[in-house]
């Protein structure tokens, strides 16, 4: 029903099939919408029939927070970071980003993770005894 109007969702799946007093059959979904544009068309199209949901529908609405837009952001900001990290030290490790960050050490491990397998950062030099691994950020050619 939902493709039919346009609107993209994420996670559509039936969690619940009751019997109505009349003995009929009815179906409870959920799904995600992530942009909101696609809840406008949610609104627009569909809504909903109780004041009460579409009351709640559109408090949603007005405060939509675009998570894609944000994590851009964080990203850039941490990037940031790291280019102060690496100027001051001459390499970025997983305690010094932390630490920039105020953030805890796995974190940080997990952010410089992301950083690697997006191509921003790369290893300098390994994890050795109870030395942590040392990474630089890639030059881009501009």
């Amino acid at each position: 029903m939902i493709e039919g109007f346009n609107i993209k969702t994420t996670k559509l799946e039936c969690v619940e099939i009751y019997q109505t007093k009349r003995r009929d059959y009815n179906t409870k979904w959920t799904f995600h919408i992530r942009s909101k544009t696609n809840l406008n068309l949610f609104i627009k199209s569909i809504n909903f029939g109780l004041k009460r949901k579409r009351n709640k529908l559109l408090k949603v609405y007005n405060s939509f927070h675009d998570f894609e837009k944000s994590k851009t952001k964080r990203i850039s900001t941490i990037v940031e970071k790291c280019r102060e990290i690496e100027n001051k030290l001459g390499y970025i490790m997983s305690k010094s980003l932390a630490k920039e960050c105020r953030k805890s050490q796995g974190w940080a491990k997990q952010i410089i993770r992301e950083l690697i397998k997006n191509n921003i950062l790369k290893i300098k030099t390994k994890r050795w005894g109870i030395e942590g691994a040392k990474y630089i950020i890639v030059k881009r050619n501009s």
